[in-house]
């Protein structure tokens, strides 16, 4: 062991409380015969949190064929988001077909978003709903 010159005793912080979203869309074979184009934006807002961390809103867009839909089974994939302050969040979800930009899916939920962990938020478009691991669930009312 070195000798600690000048060094004090060890320093102890807490780690910010972070915690990733990866958004998913299932897409109903029917209508992704309907448009060969898909536009989807998701956006998230904390609604009560640990009281440091990541960033309290965070968004994605996708432009994406309905050919690259299909080969992922049907299912819109996002990038996995940015560390988001862990919390309670609502997440937004609107995806249009390009042709006559007519809305596919526009709905949100509730999902709690863990410490350390990726939470898979899978929305569905034939349920209008989406489901977590952990159990997302639908906003009141």
């Amino acid at each position: 062991m070195f000798p600690a010159a000048g060094c004090g005793g060890p320093v102890v912080s807490d780690l910010p409380a972070t915690g990733r979203l990866r958004v998913e869309v299932h897409i109903e074979p029917e209508t992704l015969g309907l448009y060969s184009q898909f536009s989807a934006t998701w956006a998230a807002q904390l609604i009560s949190g640990a009281a440091a961390g990541g960033v309290e809103s965070s968004f994605d867009t996708r432009d994406i064929s309905a050919a690259e839909i299909q080969a992922q089974d049907d299912v819109l994939k996002f990038n996995e988001s940015q560390d988001l302050r862990a919390g309670q969040w609502q997440i937004s979800i609107l995806v249009l077909g390009l042709t006559g930009t007519a809305a596919v899916l526009d709905t949100l939920c509730y999902q709690q978003v863990l410490q350390d962990k990726t939470v898979v938020v899978t929305f569905r478009e034939d349920t209008i709903s989406c489901t977590s691991p952990l159990g997302g669930k639908l906003p009141p009312g």
